[in-house]
């Protein structure tokens, strides 16, 4: 945990919000199947409305915590639209894609160093 506040410190969030999703996302990848090992959360008016972790195998874009986490939202019925993302990893090119058909307005991650 002491990696994740040095990570946050560096880019200078006063936004602390912001700072305890990034955590929770940050413990939410320590439960994930696979490597790279990812957590995310969708945050619609101060409340969660979505989490997960990436799974399966290998790097199937499937796995990636983004589409389960939308995946898991639809089936839900719970809509992501006008939503944050906060998510341990940089949203790959797929990621960004199924982000913007969903309606998601921003995405936040944890930057690597």
């Amino acid at each position: 945990m002491r990696l994740i506040e040095e990570l946050l410190d560096l880019q200078n969030m006063n936004r602390t919000k912001d700072k305890i999703y990034l955590e929770m996302v940050a413990l939410l990848a320590q439960t994930s199947e696979c490597e790279p090992e990812e957590g995310v959360l969708f945050v619609k008016n101060k409340r969660i409305i979505v989490s997960s972790s990436s799974e399966g195998e290998g790097h199937n874009s499937t796995s990636h915590a983004i589409q389960v986490a939308l995946h898991k939202a639809a089936a839900m019925g719970a809509g992501v639209e006008s939503s944050v993302c906060f998510t341990t990893e940089p949203p790959c090119k797929y990621c960004q894609a199924a982000l913007r058909r969903a309606g998601v307005m921003d995405w936040r991650y944890i930057p690597r160093i």
